[in-house]
């Protein structure tokens, strides 16, 4: 008897405990009206500017990042084939101007799933 109660409360527990959510937080798509993210930028306590990034896209795509910190400039900029992100190329301006660039080319299944990550070329050139 103790073991079916047992049962039964537990039983109990879990229905009341397995309650609907309603609560729901959509974010539209930029062709939709949402918000797209043009600067970031991060301050130190005392106000100064420590990192700031700048974003551009075409459309909803973002095709480069231009970000500035005390460790120099890095460059991000994104190449999309078909509407697939095919091509990364980063290049990243240190304070001793020496510029340093990767480029990173993605492969794609029939699927359109990523099945191949490259990188091309990793040059180091002084400024």
């Amino acid at each position: 008897m103790k073991k079916l109660l047992f049962t039964l409360a537990i039983g109990i527990a879990m229905l009341t405990s397995c309650t609907e959510d309603h609560s729901t937080i959509t974010t539209p798509p930029s062709d939709e009206g949402g918000v797209l993210l043009k600067r970031d930028v991060i301050s130190n306590t005392d106000g100064s500017v420590n990192n700031t990034s700048d974003y551009t896209y075409d459309g909803n795509k973002i095709t480069k990042i231009v970000n500035v910190s005390e460790f120099g400039t890095e460059t991000t900029i994104y190449t999309y084939t078909n509407d697939l992100l095919t091509s990364i190329e980063e290049q990243l301006l240190d304070p001793m101007s020496v510029l340093q660039t990767d480029i990173i080319v993605l492969e794609y299944d029939s699927n359109d799933r990523v099945i191949k990550e490259t990188v091309l070329m990793k040059l180091v050139t002084r400024v």
